[in-house]
């Protein structure tokens, strides 16, 4: 009998064991995902301010960072990074007199916003997009995007 209930304990515990391992293995592969995701967010996030920082001095390396940033941004399919990319893209743009751009991304950027429901982001590209329209000569959309900010 002690054999018995021996044997059937063993067949039942190999099953486990091998669930446990395949559990371990998932969570270890989780776990390096979770690592890999938050390296390149903080990559993305780096090359933002790197580019808001050389904006108006620099407005060319900027772009290039803010493209980058922003094919990043595309690559880990984070919406919020994406839209926070094109407001500093859309202030590039805005610096380099290249207004059309500029428009096209703070667009862009507020449709994604709003997507998200996320009001910060609504108002920073209100805000920008009033500036886009100052520096245009068009006082009535600026006034009105100002105001939405």
């Amino acid at each position: 009998m002690a054999i018995e209930c021996r044997e059937r304990y063993t067949d039942y515990k190999q099953p486990y064991l091998l669930l446990l391992a395949i559990l371990c293995c998932v969570n270890t592969l989780f776990a390096q995902s979770l690592e890999k995701d938050q390296a390149a967010r903080e990559r993305i996030n780096s090359l933002n301010q790197t580019a808001k920082k050389l904006n108006s001095d620099s407005t060319a390396q900027a772009l290039i960072l803010g493209h980058e940033a922003y094919l990043l941004a595309v690559k880990e399919n984070d919406k919020l990074l994406q839209a926070q990319t094109m407001l500093t893209l859309s202030e590039g743009y805005l610096y380099d007199d290249s207004y059309d751009m500029a428009l096209q991304y703070a667009y862009d950027a507020l449709d994604i916003f709003q997507s998200l429901k996320d009001q910060a982001g609504i108002a920073d590209a209100y805000t920008l997009l009033g500036w886009l329209f100052y520096d245009t000569e068009n006082p009535i959309l600026s006034m009105d995007y100002h105001q939405k900010a």
